[in-house]
């Protein structure tokens, strides 16, 4: 069954006494988690001076790192991994830029995600490429190896493809994270019927506060996928098992206080039951559109 509303059908909102969004788009025009970012507004989010400005600072700062681990043979210091801190700061300023630069989307945050750390990543490894090949390069790295040939950063030769892949995947991973950390929190918090929006949840005045808990609570829960292996795969299993309580707290925190709009995400998913929530059979009789949009 259709769940757009026809002219004698009224929307959801309006059957709750709220005013309908009129730039809300349809089924047809749009998703309601990313209503109004293109493929054009996600690129014109990678070319803005903070993003360009952080490019360039991980091009400076792969060079100043490849030079100066050219004396540390036996891996004493971190100069070696100065060339993953381009990606790494990339993904962090694709998640914190939506904070100030609306619109705050799904697509606005996650596009310059996966571009921004992968054109840091080819840009650094371009440059540790150029400095690598030039011969006064080649004569100091032979000289730091001259008493038994080993180096701890160069023994592999061009380190350009580690530079690309893993630097790409430590940027995504810590721009997630950062995403989580930060961003995720800062619009719960600070507009939160922003992030009710984003999310597909229940616009009414009266899960507000419900969907601001269950906001905290899923950045929480999403934290937690990162830091349960991390604390077991390192060695700090205490770390861990902090996390497998929190993760667990967090979860049921989020079926207990989220408000999904399931009418929302019936438009943009094709299911009218999506999300995981108590059932409402406290507030159904209060909604005169329960029954017409598979409250239950």
């Amino acid at each position: 069954m259709d769940a757009t509303p026809t002219p004698d059908e009224p929307d959801a909102a309006d059957a709750r006494g709220i005013a309908p969004d009129k730039n809300r788009p349809s089924a047809t025009t749009g998703t309601d988690d990313d209503p109004a970012t293109t493929g054009k507004d996600v690129l014109r989010l990678c070319v803005t001076v903070p993003a360009i400005v952080t490019l360039g600072a991980g091009v400076i700062i792969t060079v100043v790192g490849e030079i100066l681990a050219i004396p540390d043979a036996e891996g004493d210091t971190v100069w070696g991994n100065l060339p993953f801190l381009g990606p790494i700061l990339a993904g962090i300023i694709a998640v914190l830029q939506p904070l100030w630069r609306p619109p705050r989307t799904l697509a606005a945050f996650f596009g310059p995600l996966f571009l921004l750390p992968l054109a840091a990543a080819v840009l650094c490894s371009i440059a540790s490429i150029v400095v690598w090949v030039m011969p006064s390069f080649q004569s100091a790295v032979a000289a730091a190896t001259s008493t038994d040939g080993f180096h701890y950063w160069f023994d592999g030769g061009a380190p350009w493809p580690a530079f690309l892949l893993v630097g790409y995947a430590v940027g995504l991973i810590i721009g997630l994270i950062a995403f989580l950390v930060v961003s995720l929190p800062v619009i719960v918090m600070t507009n939160t019927r922003e992030f009710v929006v984003m999310n597909m949840l229940d616009r009414d005045p009266q899960y507000l506060r419900r969907n601001r808990i269950s906001g905290i609570a899923l950045s929480l829960t999403l934290l937690s996928v990162f830091g349960v292996p991390s604390g077991f795969v390192f060695g700090y299993p205490a770390v861990g098992w902090i996390f497998v309580v929190l993760g667990v707290a967090s979860c049921a925190t989020v079926v207990l206080t989220q408000r999904v709009d399931r009418r929302r995400r019936a438009e943009a998913l094709g299911d009218r039951r999506v999300g995981l929530e108590l059932p409402r059979t406290n507030d159904k009789a209060a909604r005169p559109d329960a029954t017409e949009h598979g409250d239950s």
